[in-house]
This record gives structure tokens, sequence and C-alpha cells, in this order.
């Protein structure tokens, strides 16, 4: 049950609001502009944290939230006859912050993504825990049709626990592939160590 009174259309409005920038900006610049509705910051946070919250309790009760009337995800390859889906998995520090503003130990948030080859399709989830988000992803995208894709591929940075997370959830044989990024900074790493007094072969 809502109390803050808005309307069925003005709500999801100020999520995105909420989403786009902070809770401030939402309230004072990209409302008012758009919408001309004036709103508190503490009103644009309330609604929007809500709203996450909900989607967060679907989410993790096995009901993947998808686009009403959207089209079927398309996973063929350009010039290929192969067709492909894609799905990374990774984690990030968070810090945190204690009542009254003191610093607390950061926790560590895993962010998913089930996307297309040509990446005009994406579904992204969240969550603190791993092995549940790696399950939620499972359902997801069996809820977004990619089984019908002859070949599914993970994008991972080989972080603790992940490639086993998701070979859990998916199948044991699943093809994970070390990201660019994190290929080329152990690379960079390595070089370092290789060549320490040798700054041209270093580089090359």
């Amino acid at each position: 049950m809502q109390s803050d009174r808005l309307s069925a259309g003005l709500r999801p409005l100020v999520c995105l609001a909420g989403v786009l920038e902070s809770f401030t900006n939402g309230a004072d610049d990209i409302l008012r502009r758009f919408s001309g509705v004036r709103l508190s910051t503490a009103t644009v946070r309330r609604v929007t944290e809500a709203a996450g919250q909900q989607l967060q309790q679907r989410q993790r009760a096995g009901d993947i939230v998808c686009a009403r009337g959207a089209r079927p995800w398309d996973f063929r390859l350009e010039n290929r006859q192969e067709t492909v889906a894609y799905l990374g998995l990774d984690a990030f520090s968070v810090p945190m912050q204690k009542s009254g503003g003191g610093r607390s130990e950061g926790r560590m948030l895993y962010t998913a993504i089930l996307y297309t080859p040509d990446k005009k399709h994406s579904h992204y989830l969240v969550d603190f825990d791993l092995d549940r988000l790696a399950g939620q992803l499972r359902q997801a995208a069996v809820a977004l049709g990619l089984s019908v894709a002859e070949q599914l591929i993970a994008l991972t940075d080989a972080g603790n626990g992940i490639e086993a997370a998701l070979r859990r959830h998916f199948t044991v044989d699943l093809l994970c592939i070390l990201d660019w990024f994190h290929a080329s900074e152990h690379l960079h790493a390595f070089a370092a160590a290789l060549h320490a007094q040798e700054p041209t072969q270093r580089a090359a």
C-alpha cells in the first residue's frame, strides 16, 4: 500500500529521476523540467528506494521483471550462422557508512548482465549474495529466451567463486572467458615484473 499519494503515472517518472541522477537533482531538475512537478529530495529518495526493494523481492522470489510486449531477443552473429547469448558477472567493493557518519567495513556487490551479440538488448541484476544472484541470472536467462541460442558464453573477471557459481546454476561446461580489461591488466603487471630493469622490453 502506497502512502505518498503519487499517481500511478507519476510514480515511474519519480523512480526514473531517482536512478538517473542524485535524489536532489532528480527532484530539483529532472522532475521540474520534464513534468513541472515539485517534490522534495526525501520523497524522491523514499519512492525510488521503495521501488528498488519491491523489485529485489520479486527477483529473489523468481519473478523476473521484463518489459511488456518486448520483441524476442536476436542472438545472431553478423556474417555467421551460429547464434550466441552472452552473460557477465562481476564484483564491486562498496564502501559502507555507520550510523552517525562513521566508516564501516565495505561489502561486495555482485552485478550481472545478460545481453545479445549486438548489445541492443540487455538485462541487469544485482545482489550482495553471489550464489543467489547466479540463480536469479539463470531464471532471467530462461524468462528472456536465451535457451534458443546455440551457445552461451560468460565473460567474467575470474574473481573468487564467480565462475564456479555460474557453472553451478547453468552448466558445468559453461564457456567462461576472462574479459579483455582484466587480461590486459594482468599482462601489464607480469611485464613489469619480468622486465623490471628494461623499460623498452616492458613496454613492448
